[in-house]
């Protein structure tokens, strides 16, 4: 696909790499469901790849493809953003997360269970979050004490204030890290008041994993 490309706008310049890129047309969803075929990597036959896909949460999910090697550098990134919040590895975690096909993964594949339990975390399923399930989480994060949580944005302010709410007491003082949904202000105020804890904003796609996230001492998403 680019080879083609290139053909058609020149020789890339050292001088200004930059200046070349953006002669480039930005890869579109449209481009890589018409050119899927050309854009595969020459060498898959040679690699563990799989098919992956978007959530859909923009409109018609696309697929595209990914290895183990991704997969693993994937993995690596979140651990250090969770290091940087203060979870080390094998330190218990809960996960409040919304994600369907995630959690059905959890539910019904015996690897991703092993993993979960070598990894000490615990997931809660948000998709749905009735008022059982909700004192469900919050006695699960009093129980658990967990050194890190991370929730989808939406669901633990939800749960903020309903323990508020009810007069629920809340064991809090973990680094919570928030991702999936927009974090707006008001809501990680409420989280951090009720849970006694600093909220995280992190930012990630399916496509690549996690991009960037917020830290201890610094402003801003790095």
């Amino acid at each position: 696909y680019y080879a083609e490309l290139m053909q058609n706008v020149g020789t890339p310049s050292a001088a200004d790499p930059e200046g070349y890129l953006a002669r480039l047309p930005l890869l579109t969803r449209a481009i890589v469901r018409e050119c899927f075929a050309d854009l595969r990597s020459d060498d898959l036959p040679r690699r563990k790849w799989y098919l992956n896909s978007t959530g859909g949460s923009t409109g018609e999910p696309i697929s595209f493809i990914q290895d183990r090697d991704s997969a693993t550098r994937s993995a690596a990134v979140t651990l250090f953003f969770s290091s940087l919040a203060g979870r080390e590895v094998g330190e218990p975690a809960v996960q409040i997360w919304g994600s369907r096909r995630d959690v059905a993964r959890y539910s019904h594949s015996l690897a991703a269970r092993v993993a979960l339990a070598l990894s000490n975390t615990t997931v809660l399923d948000a998709f749905v979050m009735t008022p059982a399930d909700m004192h469900r989480f919050v006695s699960t994060i009093n129980k658990r004490r967990p050194k890190l949580v991370i929730a989808y944005a939406r669901a633990i302010y939800e749960l903020a204030c309903m323990a508020e709410r009810k007069g629920l007491v809340v064991q809090g003082g973990m680094p919570i890290i928030v991702s999936a949904e927009m974090l707006y202000p008001s809501m990680r105020e409420k989280i951090e008041m009720v849970f006694k804890s600093r909220v995280y904003n992190r930012y990630g796609c399916r496509e690549v994993g996690d991009i960037a996230c917020e830290r201890p001492g610094r402003s801003g998403l790095w």
